[in-house]
């Protein structure tokens, strides 16, 4: 990737510190549930986009969650938990019901079965995760004929989308357009968002068609942030919306999708159908509801922290910040020096980053960093410290 000139960024204050800077020894155990780090971690991230729990941490938080809550069970994946996992979700995108399902692929698997009309084509975005990475479970599973549109881009245009709908229209036997499906962050593009305008004007148009619309949101929680688009505002251009719950709700498994009851209720005969409905959720969902108080708080105090970091790096003569276009939580961070160097010198002084990128011959090495909550556990004047000293360390 091409480093772009130095820009101006985010005005951020300083990002707060969370409690987990607190031993986990020194937490009662009445503690709120705004103390996510059950080992008291004061280690960065910036390798994913939540919180790398270990098989144990994951362990506590759930004991936490169930010594402070009478947790209820479900069966095949309906009532207990799920069940207030849905609505909230519900609530949370403006939708009249919500879906929970064990993986995403399944969630757009199932979501785009039901939205698409019968007979009926689906254009996706070609460098989707439905698309390019779910092996062909559109076609295979749900006898869906997919138009990839976007070739290399995280937006295609409403004027490419009305082309494609037009001249399918035209065409003898008539087999139209049903439905249309965005993703958006586009993981294929280093999370780069799909351009909102053009977004509004497709899902207008298709509206006005009668064509259905999905959003492979998944890190839609992500982008808010960035863009200054909230995700219900993101989510009242949809029919139906997926949100991952496992990516930085830190679930261990899971998936939402919500929409209309018409489309909603249908959706839990079709996941069992496909061995979907899990015996036993309520771990999962416990889990993700815990962390899901508050989430968009603190991870805009992390954004802050993370912008303030980025702008003091990016002033250093042996760093060089280069943002993603239209990004979201991934930044480039150009190092010059040896970058395996400084990621050994990171981790010993409470800081994690991929040491993979490619070098040029000119010996800046190029870094992929995201921001995820664990940025709240230091300072961006402490993290800043951390590259700077590791550098010659």
């Amino acid at each position: 990737m091409s480093s772009l000139p130095r820009r101006t960024f985010l005005a951020a204050g300083a990002g707060s510190t969370l409690a987990a800077a607190a031993s986990a020894s020194a937490a009662p155990a009445s503690a709120a549930k705004a103390y996510l780090d059950p080992s008291g971690d004061r280690h960065v991230y910036f390798t994913g986009d939540g919180v790398p729990l270990s098989p144990r941490e994951w362990a506590s938080v759930l004991l936490q969650v169930t010594q402070e809550t009478d947790v209820a069970l479900d069966s095949y994946s309906v009532g207990g938990p799920i069940e207030e996992l849905e609505a909230k979700f519900a609530q949370k995108l403006g939708k009249e019901a919500a879906i929970f399902f064990g993986s995403g692929t399944q969630a757009n698997l199932i979501a785009m079965r039901h939205v698409t009309a019968p007979d009926t084509k689906a254009i996706v975005p070609r460098e989707s995760h439905y698309y390019a990475d779910s092996v062909n479970t559109g076609p295979i599973l749900s006898q869906l004929e997919l138009i990839p549109m976007g070739k290399g881009r995280a937006t295609f245009t409403f004027e490419e989308v009305k082309e494609e709908i037009e001249w399918n229209a035209s065409l003898r036997g008539n087999k139209p357009v049903g439905a249309v499906m965005i993703e958006s962050p586009v993981r294929r593009k280093d999370g780069e968002v799909f351009d909102f305008a053009e977004m509004k004007k497709i899902c207008t148009y298709a509206r006005e068609k009668g064509i259905r619309t999905h959003l492979d949101g998944a890190r839609l929680f992500l982008s808010a942030d960035y863009t200054g688009v909230s995700t219900r505002e993101y989510a009242d251009q949809f029919d139906t919306v997926y949100i991952s719950l496992h990516k930085y709700f830190n679930g261990g498994c899971g998936a939402i999708v919500a929409g209309p009851k018409k489309y909603i209720e249908p959706m839990v005969d079709t996941r069992r159908m496909f061995g979907g409905a899990l015996p036993k959720a309520w771990m999962y969902a416990s889990v993700i509801l815990h962390y899901m108080d508050g989430f968009e708080e603190r991870y805009s105090s992390a954004v802050a922290t993370t912008e303030k970091l980025w702008k003091t790096l990016d002033q250093h003569p042996r760093f060089r910040v280069e943002r993603i276009p239209n990004g979201s939580n991934i930044v480039v961070l150009h190092v010059k020096g040896d970058a395996k160097r400084l990621g050994a010198s990171l981790r010993k002084r409470g800081a994690t980053i991929s040491t993979g990128g490619p070098t040029s011959t000119d010996g800046w090495t190029s870094l992929s960093l995201r921001v995820n909550e664990t940025s709240n556990r230091r300072s961006a004047e402490e993290l800043a410290s951390f590259f700077i000293e590791g550098l010659d360390a």
